[in-house]
């Protein structure tokens, strides 16, 4: 129960970043910096 929640809130989370995908440099390197955090985080929620 709670791994399927953290994974939709992981989904959720991942598709919302890509949707706000920025147009400047900056942004897109902040924009990567949170992308790689959510993958990040998406795989250690899978050891749990």
């Amino acid at each position: 129960m709670v791994a399927n929640l953290t994974n939709l809130l992981a989904t959720l989370l991942i598709s919302v970043t890509v949707d706000m995908k920025p147009k400047s440099p900056y942004g897109l390197f902040l924009w990567q910096l949170i992308s790689n955090d959510s993958l990040i985080l998406l795989k250690l929620l899978q050891w749990f």
